[in-house]
């Protein structure tokens, strides 16, 4: 009997953590991205902080937004957050998913992230090395 209330416990502590974990899926374009792997790799290993990266938009419940956004990009950044179940947060990492960064004035980008989907948060600043 006691080996069985335990083993609850341990398991009701599993299931909240995996309940309060978050589980992004990355949009990474450009630089931006490489920082977002190697925040998954060993050295900053996220993943000891419950933050596991998802490969669907199905199973995420963050989009974290990495590099200006562009004409071509923009249906299927439209399109992946609207596969997101609820509740959903999105992040614009970094100046270009932001505001465009140094390629607002550009032809082919639309600006920030903010002008498709609704961005929870925001870092400015460029995230390169």
């Amino acid at each position: 009997m006691g080996f069985s209330v335990v083993k609850n416990l341990i398991d009701g502590r599993k299931n909240w953590a995996a309940r309060s974990s978050l589980w992004p899926l990355t949009f990474g374009i450009m630089c931006c991205a490489l920082e977002m792997m190697a925040a998954g790799t060993g050295r900053f290993d996220t993943e000891r902080f419950g933050m596991i990266y998802r490969p669907s938009p199905r199973q995420a419940d963050a989009l974290i937004v990495n590099g200006p956004i562009s004409h071509k990009v923009a249906p299927r950044l439209r399109l992946l957050w609207e596969q997101i179940p609820e509740p959903k947060w999105a992040v614009a990492m970094g100046e270009c998913a932001s505001t465009g960064g140094k390629y607002y004035q550009s032809y082919a980008v639309i600006g920030g992230a903010d002008e498709i989907i609704p961005v929870d948060v925001s870092s400015i600043g460029s995230c390169t090395k």
